[in-house]
Order: C-alpha cells, then structure tokens, then sequence
C-alpha cells in the first residue's frame, strides 16, 4: 500500500506539476515507489504522461482504446512533465548518493539528473550527501562526472568537513 505522500507525486506527474511534486518530496515520497494499478514508478509515470500530452496536443486521442496503434511520438519536447520528470532524477541521484549506489546514480545521470543535485531542505549536493555518510568512491563519480566540489550545505560545510565527520564517526565505532 503506497504512502498518502507516493499517491501525491503520482498525482503531481499525472498533472505535470513541479510544485505538488516538491511537497510530495517534502512529506517524504519515495522517487521509486511502485503504483500497484500502473506498475509503474514515478519516473515511468510522467514519461507516459509525457508523451500522452504532447500527442494530444497534436490531435491524437490517447485515450482512444486504438491509441498505443496511433501515437504521434515517442519523443515529447520539454515540457512541465519534463521538469518533474528532472526533480524526480534529482531525488533518485541523491537517494544512491546516500546509499553510496554507483551504478543508480551513474544511471540517474545518464538519464539526466543534475550532478550538482541539491537537497531541498539542507542544500546539501549529491557529492556532500555521499561524503556525509563515507561513501568515498560515490564522491569520486561526481567529480569524475564535473559536479562541483566547492558547494556548500545550510550549515556551510563541505565535501572535505563532511569526509573529516565521516572518518571520525568510523574510528569512534571500531
């Protein structure tokens, strides 16, 4: 059963909008939750609708039982679905920082997450959410990948402070 927060990000994609989307992501949903209905994750889900609203615009009926037989593309120029579909990226990229996934944010990025994603509520970069919980070879991807080392959090720290934090926090626990 999805959280009332994941029902409000699929409704912000189904709509196209950046703001219900950031106060799905402020109440705490999840950018890979899964609608039991659809099957689908937040990111599929706005690429559907996406495409769906580009073909209406022109002139296809997406939902004429014929449609999937009539799309007009399966490419839609950037539109409101798109910026969503880029702040979703950005939590996915952040959520593998975090977790020190390699593979999910190289791939949050090839599908076109922002490097230098930040954390709305502490401004912290991807590379500062990485190094804050020691995930020192994700930091070395974002640099790697150009994200900006220099950027600071709301508590003006850096990736350095953060790394520092990080390595006394793992002496204390041995």
């Amino acid at each position: 059963m999805p959280k009332p927060c994941d029902q409000q990000l699929f409704d912000a994609c189904r709509l196209g909008s950046v703001d219900k989307a950031k106060s799905a992501f402020a109440d705490g949903a999840d950018p890979e939750a899964m609608d039991q209905k659809s099957k689908s994750t937040p990111l599929t889900y706005v690429r559907m609708q996406r495409i769906r609203a580009f073909d209406a615009e022109k002139g296809a009926e997406p939902d004429n039982p014929n449609y999937s037989k009539n799309r007009i593309s399966a490419f839609a120029p950037p539109n409101d679905y798109t910026k969503v579909e880029n702040l979703i990226l950005d939590r996915i990229l952040l959520k593998a920082a975090e977790a020190g996934d390699i593979s999910k944010m190289g791939w949050a990025m090839d599908e076109g997450a922002d490097k230098d994603a930040v954390d709305p509520d502490f401004k912290a970069s991807a590379a500062i959410v990485a190094a804050s919980q020691g995930h020192f070879d994700a930091v070395s991807v974002l640099r790697e990948r150009g994200a900006d080392m220099e950027k600071r959090d709301v508590y003006g720290m850096d990736i350095e402070d953060w790394k520092a934090i990080s390595v006394a926090r793992n002496l204390r626990d041995i």
